[in-house]
Parts: C-alpha cells; sequence; structure tokens
C-alpha cells in the first residue's frame, strides 16, 4: 500500500486518493504542532517542547501525547513565554504558515478528485462530488484492509483532537480568546475543519504581544551630611 501512496495520481489504479492525502497530511500536523507548542512553554514548566515536536515527526500522536499529558497552561497569556531559537522563528513564520495552507488545500483538492482522471464507469463526465462519494465509499475497504491506513486515520484525527489545547492557548495568548460567545465561534471554526482550520489560524495569527515589566524602583541615595 506504501507503494501505492506514494505513486502520482495520474498513474492508473493507484490507492484512494482520499488515503493518499489524509496520509501526506501527516507530515504537515507536526510543522503545525511545533508552530503552536514551541511559543506556548509555560513560565514554571522545565520540560521543552522540542524534543516531543520533533519524536512526533517520527511517531505522529504517541511522540506528542505525553508533553500535552503533562503541560498545564494557568489560563492566562502572560504565563507563558515564547522560544526564541530558530526553529521557533522558522516554525512560527508567516511563510511556514502560508506553506502548510497552500499543502493542505493542495492536499483536500487531491481527497475530492480535483486532480484525479476521470476514470469512473469508462471515462464518463462525472462531477467532482460524485468522484469523492466514490472516494469516501470505498474507503472503509482500505480502511479495514490494511493496518498502514488504520493507523494512518487514527493517527491524523487524534492529531485533530490534540490540536484543541494548543490552538485555544495560542489564540487566548495573542489577544483572540476570552471565552465570550464569539470567541468560541471563533475556535470551533478553527477547530471544525481538520488541519485546514490550524493552519488558516497560523496564516492570520498576531504576533505575540509584548508583556510590559513594570518599572524598577529607583534606587535612593542617602544624603551625605557635611561637616564644617
Amino acid at each position: 500500500l506504501l507503494k501505492d501512496v506514494i505513486k502520482p495520481f495520474w498513474i492508473a489504479d493507484p490507492v484512494n486518493p482520499l488515503f493518499t492525502a489524509l496520509f501526506s497530511a501527516l507530515g504537515l500536523w507536526p510543522a503545525v504542532f511545533a508552530s503552536l507548542l514551541l511559543p506556548l512553554k509555560p513560565k514554571d514548566q522545565q520540560l521543552p517542547a522540542w524534543p516531543f515536536v520533533s519524536a512526533s515527526f517520527f511517531g505522529g500522536a504517541f511522540g506528542l501525547i505525553p508533553y500535552l499529558a503533562f503541560t498545564k497552561y494557568a489560563g492566562k497569556g502572560e504565563e507563558t513565554v515564547g522560544d526564541s531559537g530558530a526553529a521557533s522563528k522558522l516554525f512560527g513564520g508567516k511563510p511556514n504558515a502560508i506553506f502548510l495552507t497552500f499543502s493542505t488545500i493542495v492536499l483536500i483538492g487531491l481527497g475530492i478528485g480535483l486532480f484525479a482522471p476521470n476514470d469512473l464507469n469508462g471515462g464518463s463526465d462525472y462531477p467532482v462530488d460524485v468522484i469523492f462519494y466514490t472516494y469516501l465509499k470505498n474507503y472503509p475497504e482500505v480502511f479495514l484492509s490494511s493496518k498502514l491506513a488504520h493507523i494512518s486515520t487514527i493517527d491524523f484525527f487524534t492529531l485533530w483532537a490534540l490540536s484543541f489545547k494548543p490552538l485555544l492557548e495560542d489564540m487566548r495568548r495573542r489577544g483572540w480568546y476570552s471565552g465570550d460567545a464569539f470567541d468560541n465561534a471563533l475556535l470551533a471554526s478553527f477547530m471544525g475543519f481538520p488541519l485546514l482550520g490550524a493552519c488558516t489560524w497560523l496564516a492570520i495569527r498576531p504576533p505575540i504581544p509584548a508583556v510590559e515589566k513594570p518599572p524598577a524602583p529607583e534606587e535612593v541615595v542617602p544624603e551625605t551630611v557635611s561637616q564644617e
């Protein structure tokens, strides 16, 4: 199945393009989590995020679950500190967010059949919705017949679920979430579209506001008494 996944979509008899898109999306999720987690390390936490984010590139959700299980955010943006390292700047930058969003849109197009050869029923002119329905109808067969498809599908939806906590905290940290009805609807809109919603947030999110430190108290210099 893995050989079929890496085949170009124009080769005859490829694997279900919906699974190809989902499997390819597993390579984007770790970059999304890097963009969300690296700037969100709580001040009082010694556990760094980068080893677990790195592990997620190879182990998917299994690499992130330990970190997210032991990380507790206080619900206040000012109680998190940003990582100023090169990796945080790379993954947190707008070019990376735009790349992730564009790549996700391409994968969605692949998954719904925009790039597929119209070979259903001998090449009849089927609209995209019929092609996508065919992919969706055949997906359970792929899911049940292949361990790779089984594990990849579960991993994708697990990563989607795990993104809720970092996404919420990132929105709060950047002043986009205060808990009212509009903010909850906005959060639901980002979470409602797997991967695409998180990538869209990364593309439009504002910079982390600088926390103003209170001015240091002025040092009082004792007056010297001159003796005549």
